[in-house]
């Protein structure tokens, strides 16, 4: 007689009592599989309709507890026996992750707990914040395309189009000539000219004579673009100045930035233009800035030259050109592009051949020290040291060695 195989799980003999109470702790966690998920006996039928208004392929399969356990279920488990009730192997609807409450709203509720955990849980130090809004739920919550290149390019416009404005139109009312020549020759050809033909030897008032408080006025239409075209951005489509192109300070920035202006512009300028005039001969790179600081002719005046060369300038070339310009070309091409193409388009925008070497070199360190540590103040008390040696050496009329 032969010998009768051991009972338990897996014997394929009879069930006992402690295999039993295993096999339903095991299917305890799908509730009531019968109602929404189908078996291997094939009763596909269900399924489809379960799947019609259902987030899960178990359909009902959450609902109610047992034995006073909460109910749960795995995606291994819902996708497996989805994929038995098909026979294809894929599963059918949306495959629950994890659903502690009961029902649908506990499975999204859980869905969307995961979801903002995952997404709070993504670091965000460092340069790579570039390339991705500051935070998820304020970007979800606007529901608004994100700033980027091309608000650099209409702001840029907006910025020269107004300063233009400005300009003929003060020009005009104050009766400066925009078209004359402005270089000392042609005032004193002009004069002799006037004296061959006898007239009082006079000259055309150009924009070469307008005083200084009327060029430091021609300056605001320009750095109300700089700012105008951050602020609508982080307005409109951001969350704020600081969050998205790091307009903040701290107080280690001062000296910091002020050392890295002032060696910039006594030793590394000083050094590269040496280099350069090695194959361009002696050139006098400080003409175009000597035309503003000459006319600061009082106390006064010089007061002024530095609240527009020193503090003006830094603050609102810093916010456009490493903050929008920078982040927004780093979040199209990458950070490094960002660096490099903001400092070219900052050295251009100054319209200086002499003067686009150094400038290309200063932007470079200001979008390395944005780079660095992720905020707008490190660069702009650099860009305050450097153009404040600049305005000091001009003023008073000093030489670098």
């Amino acid at each position: 007689m032969p010998k009768r195989p051991p009972q338990g799980r897996g014997s394929g003999g009879r069930v006992t009592p402690s295999s039993k109470s295993a096999s339903t702790s095991a299917s305890s966690g799908t509730g009531k599989t019968a109602k929404g998920s189908s078996s291997a006996t094939g009763k596909t039928a269900k399924t489809a309709k379960t799947d019609k208004g259902s987030p899960s392929a178990s359909g009902k399969a959450t609902k109610g507890t047992k034995g006073g356990a909460t109910t749960t279920s795995s995606p291994s488990s819902s996708s497996s026996s989805s994929s038995g009730s098909t026979g294809s192997g894929r599963p059918r609807g949306r495959v629950p992750t994890a659903a502690p409450g009961r029902g649908r709203k506990g499975a999204g509720s859980a869905t969307a707990a995961a979801a903002t955990a995952t997404t709070s849980a993504a670091p965000r130090s460092g340069f790579s914040s570039f390339l991705r809004p500051p935070t998820a739920e304020a970007a979800a919550a606007r529901e608004r395309p994100w700033w980027g290149m091309g608000d650099m390019v209409l702001w840029f416009f907006v910025a020269q189009i107004a300063a233009g404005i400005a300009f003929f139109v003060v020009a005009g009312v104050m009766g400066y000539s925009t078209m004359w020549p402005t270089s000392t020759g042609s005032a004193v050809g002009e004069a002799v000219g006037r004296v061959g033909v006898g007239q009082p030897p006079s000259v055309t008032q150009t924009i070469a004579n307008m005083p200084l408080w009327v060029t430091t006025f021609l300056q605001v239409p320009l750095w109300i673009g700089f700012l105008g075209g951050p602020l609508y951005a982080a307005k409109r489509k951001g969350t704020s100045l600081k969050v998205d192109f790091g307009f903040r300070m701290e107080w280690r920035d001062i000296p910091l930035g002020l050392a890295v202006g002032i060696v910039t512009q006594v030793v590394l300028v000083t050094v590269l233009y040496k280099i350069i005039f090695v194959f361009t001969g002696e050139q006098d790179v400080s003409a175009s800035a000597r035309e503003l600081t000459d006319k600061a002719t009082s106390p006064g005046a010089a007061l002024l030259v530095f609240a527009v060369v020193a503090i003006g300038a830094p603050v609102f070339e810093e916010l456009f050109f490493r903050g929008l310009s920078q982040r927004a070309i780093g979040k199209r091409l990458g950070p490094i592009w960002g660096l490099l193409l903001a400092a070219l388009f900052f050295a251009l925008v100054h319209g200086q051949t002499l003067q686009f070497p150094g400038l290309l070199m200063f932007g470079l360190i200001l979008g390395y020290l944005a780079y660095r540590y992720d905020r707008l103040g490190p660069s702009i008390w650099a860009h305050v040291g450097f153009n404040g040696v600049t305005a000091v050496l001009l003023i008073w009329n000093l030489n670098l060695p």
